[in-house]
């Protein structure tokens, strides 16, 4: 499996911070299987236990102090009533049911969070199968797994939980990578405001957003970039924009690039002088952590878009597929002049 050893760096994390009791050991459930039957019966099962959760809620179904489930009928169902010396008959409560019921109602909660969390890391170990970044030689922090693990177990929405769970892979490939502040925001954020984030981190490249009609060709207008400016992922909408200034990387003549998700533009020129100039909105810091989290590849007319304005400005200008190897460095293949 390429990403094994990322893999086992995750696993070796979780048994440390004693993390993942529905799914372990992890080991043993992984000896003779293969992954995806793993994933399935890990699925089937947090699935199964989640059914039974919802159905002690709904009264259909009880746990036994030996933690058996039985089923419960209309007829088992009774309200417990007081007659007092006025002969009133009232309702009343009978404080060691309530007590029973409060520790119950404790111990469902605790078991939701934990397929909750669960389900996150089986969406973890997707993310992390095929990776081919190498594994790094720093380990998670444990101040930084409480947090995620505490925010990430109270998420029941499958879509926030991959979220989360492409958050600790990227965690477990990078130690660092998301802030204290990040974690904070992805617990604050709805579906809808994940989506539209989503949709903005498409054309993110290089910690800005470029000002390029194809924006707007995909609905990103300018009440859609105000309302990701007040949420904080990007600066400058206001003020109408920024100037971006890209110089050369080495003496003697022009060379830099431009890398966005799986594609990369390439400009170079004889003349070491010449400085690319370009209207954007720039990324925030959560905003760039934000972004890292999209599932996509390059939108090829939007970065076109850009070259198209660097050759304008007296560059050469090559489009190519890129493959990141490590957090700084990765490889360009197939390049195509512009």
């Amino acid at each position: 499996m390429i990403g094994e050893k990322l893999l086992l760096k995750m696993w070796e994390t979780l048994t440390t911070e004693g993390v993942g009791t529905l799914i372990s050991p992890w080991k043993v459930r992984r000896e003779g299987k293969a992954q995806v039957d793993i994933r399935r019966d890990e699925m089937l099962m947090l699935a199964q236990t989640e059914l039974d959760v919802q159905a002690i809620r709904e009264g259909t179904k009880k746990m036994l102090p030996d933690h058996s489930l039985v089923c419960v009928n209309d007829s088992g169902k009774s309200e417990t009533l007081n007659i007092t010396s006025s002969e009133k008959i009232e309702p009343t409560i009978d404080f060691a049911m309530f007590a029973n019921q409060v520790g119950l109602s404790v111990g469902i909660k605790s078991i939701q969070e934990e397929i909750n969390l669960n389900k996150i890391i089986v969406f973890a170990e997707k993310e992390l199968e095929n990776d081919k970044v190498e594994v790094p030689n720093d380990n998670i922090d444990p101040d930084w797994f409480t947090r995620w693990r505490d925010n990430a177990q109270k998420v029941k929405s499958e879509e926030l939980q991959q979220l989360w769970a492409k958050v600790l892979a990227g965690e477990v490939k990078s130690p660092g990578s998301y802030s204290l502040r990040t974690l904070e925001f992805i617990k604050n954020i709805s579906q809808e405001e994940a989506n539209l984030i989503s949709k903005l981190a498409m054309y993110a490249m290089d910690g800005s957003v470029y000002i390029e009609k194809r924006l707007e060709d995909v609905g990103i207008d300018f009440t859609f970039l105000l309302e990701m400016d007040d949420l904080g992922v990007i600066s400058g909408v206001k003020g109408g924009g920024l100037e971006y200034q890209l110089g050369t990387r080495e003496k003697g003549h022009y060379t830099n690039s431009m890398i966005h998700r799986n594609k990369i533009l390439i400009f170079s020129a004889p003349d070491e002088k010449i400085l690319l100039k370009f209207k954007c909105y720039k990324v925030t810091k959560i905003g760039c952590e934000i972004f890292e989290l999209g599932d996509f590849g390059a939108d090829q007319l939007y970065l076109e878009s850009i070259g198209k304005k660097a050759k304008s400005q007296g560059v050469n200008v090559k489009i190519a597929d890129w493959v990141q190897t490590t957090k700084k460095y990765g490889n360009f293949f197939n390049p195509m002049e512009l």
